[in-house]
């Protein structure tokens, strides 16, 4: 049923009497503020709201939200569409809904989905667990700064997801815990352009889904990642426990259970830090990408060093800058040779090593002319 641009300000209470058996509704370009509590008697699988003066409130308290966990519209809702309305925060009881596969919320006025910062809504907005059968997820357009735990979430509970976009919000960092929807999810697209970040440039952002996420996860050191996959490990398992109390309906966790898991993962004060360092450290070293698409995926079952660099390398005066280099070379060898680099994170290695063995042969036939001198 489509009913677009009628300047329509409310519905009637008898929708779902008057259509009884409908399966997709499209109410685009009108003028609606709020959504009859009848709706959630309608077995609808595709809702489109886009371009209406629907705020945040009004869908708090809608049948979207408002419902039974055995409704026909929880039950068969499969694509929601509120773009372009008056949202700043996504109502939590929203995630009750177990079949939503797309979710589209861009151009709206949301400007964090975390919910550890908040003070007057704080266990009914933010990203939680839920929405088990999400794939699709659009929060572009937004003023969204702050992404809070949704990478953990969304590694925890919507491991379908195949695509995320991000851009044109206000984000003034992109967290690199989103590279665990490299392993964790089914991604095939990522759009974080048009943020005010300064760390990952647009040669990066570019580039492929699969590329982005695995260089995101490369950026981040071992307790960041152990505590990423952590939580993303615990909002499974409090996703698994909701939904069995809910008889399988995918429902949300309570505030304190939230509470409780947020608790449980954070870091100490001396690892958060030991963290925030680390990040910051990798934030101010930048991989330049090659020209080509992708990273080599070939690989490897041991990296060996140039055999040139290693004779030059075994008979040349030990200045200190190639004692420098030559252990430079060894840990890049050390890092290469270990099981769990993933390509891009080798194609960066191998750049690297390549560019300092140049600079030791360099040295090495720098000192090589000076002694013929």
């Amino acid at each position: 049923l489509n009913l677009q641009n009628n300047k329509f300000t409310t519905l009637e209470d008898d929708i779902a009497t008057t259509l009884p058996n409908i399966s997709s509704m499209d109410f685009s370009k009108n003028r609606l503020q709020h959504l009859p509590s009848s709706m959630g008697d309608l077995p609808l699988a595709t809702l489109i709201l886009e371009n209406n003066r629907l705020s945040s409130e009004a869908l708090h308290a809608s049948p979207l939200c408002v419902l039974s966990t055995k409704s026909k519209l929880s039950q068969s809702l499969q694509h929601l569409n509120i773009s372009n309305n008056h949202l700043a925060w996504i109502p939590a009881q929203l995630f009750r809904l177990p079949t939503l596969s797309t979710l589209v919320l861009s151009h709206n006025r949301i400007t964090t989905i975390s919910s550890s910062n908040q003070s007057n809504h704080d266990s009914n907005q933010g990203w939680k667990p839920g929405l088990p059968a999400l794939r699709t997820l659009d929060l572009s357009s937004n003023q969204i700064s702050n992404l809070g735990h949704l990478p953990q979430i969304i590694a925890g509970c919507q491991p379908k997801l195949k695509t995320l976009l991000l851009q044109n919000n206000n984000l003034m960092s992109i967290p690199p815990e989103l590279g665990i929807l490299h392993e964790c999810c089914e991604m095939q697209t990522i759009n974080l352009k048009g943020n005010p970040q300064k760390a990952l440039r647009i040669s990066i952002l570019n580039r492929s889904c699969d590329f982005i996420l695995s260089y995101l996860r490369d950026r981040m050191d071992e307790t960041v990642l152990q505590h990423a996959l952590e939580l993303k490990e615990t909002y499974a398992s409090s996703l698994t426990s909701a939904s069995a109390s809910n008889n399988g309906s995918g429902g949300i966790e309570n505030e304190n259970t939230i509470a409780a898991v947020q608790q449980r993962n954070r870091p100490t004060s001396r690892t958060a830090q030991e963290s925030k360092s680390t990040q910051q450290k990798n934030r101010n070293t930048s991989i330049e990408p090659d020209t080509n698409d992708e990273p080599s995926s070939t690989h490897h079952p041991g990296f060996q060093a140039p055999q040139v660099a290693q004779a030059i390398a075994a008979t040349a005066t030990a200045t200190p800058l190639i004692s420098e280099l030559r252990d430079a070379m060894e840990d890049l060898t050390r890092q290469l040779n270990k099981t769990n680099v993933s390509n891009a994170k080798k194609y960066a290695l191998k750049k690297q090593y390549a560019m300092t063995n140049a600079k030791l042969l360099k040295e090495q036939r720098r000192l090589k002319a000076e002694a013929g001198c």
